[in-house]
């Protein structure tokens, strides 16, 4: 997630200041769908179609105000630092949207987020081959992702090298927060490593696609194991 936040930051410190003319803003809370409890320290983002925007962080009580918008109709969509909650602009939601005209101070949105579940892909590698570099100091291709809604891909974030935390000898961590009660598909495959199973069977076509769903009762963490079983000639 480090890249995402660079660039919210970069977004904050580009963002027009209070003083200019003729700027609107949006300002409202976020809440958690399900307890209607507000959610401090959550980035939101206002954007348009046309390409404009503008960022901000709730407050304690998980307001906001969004300053500096030029005219326009703006979809507000949030991003958690720990993933807790899924952005409402992605995943196929339909995000709260807002429209202000120039100088218009609209107040009162109320943005719901719903919390999310963490899905954890583990590759076992004892023969550590995931951290050898090839003369360029490339480290193997290794592909991990989620196929959501209206067949968008999302890949997922590496956690760790080492597996250490996962109490793997070698290998990887991969995490990505998805939305329950929606179908997915986990998708693993590599074009430089040979893949199996978490039993070590080698993977028909060197990839695995499985289709999952998370319900709201089911544990907060899905996890699926994978096994590196060499290298592809």
């Amino acid at each position: 997630m480090k890249c995402l936040y660079t660039a919210l930051f970069a977004l904050v410190a580009a963002a027009p200041g209070d003083g200019q003319g003729g700027a609107a803003s949006i300002s409202g809370v976020v809440a958690d769908d399900a307890t209607g409890r507000s959610l401090p320290a959550v980035y939101v983002m206002a954007v348009a179609a046309g390409g404009g925007r503008g960022v901000t962080k709730t407050g304690g009580g998980g307001e906001f105000e969004i300053r500096g918008l030029a005219a326009g109709k703006y979809s507000l969509c949030v991003q958690a630092e720990e993933q807790s909650h899924v952005d409402p602009c992605a995943w196929g939601f339909a995000p709260v949207q807002v429209t202000v005209s120039e100088g218009q101070r609209a107040a009162g949105a109320v943005v719901k987020v719903a919390a999310a579940a963490m899905v954890r892909v583990l590759v076992r590698d004892e023969g550590k081959l995931l951290e050898q570099k090839d003369a360029a100091g490339r480290r193997p291709e290794l592909s991990v992702g989620v196929w959501g809604p209206q067949g968008l891909y999302y890949p997922a974030a590496e956690g760790g090298r080492s597996g250490a935390a996962a109490g793997l000898p070698g290998g990887a961590v991969y995490w990505l927060a998805v939305p329950r009660e929606v179908t997915l598909k986990l998708r693993v495959s590599s074009q430089q490593l040979k893949l199996g199973d978490a039993g070590g069977k080698a993977l028909t076509g060197n990839a695995s696609e499985s289709v999952f769903r998370q319900a709201s009762g089911d544990a907060i963490q899905k996890v699926f194991e994978f096994t590196v079983l060499g290298r592809l000639p």
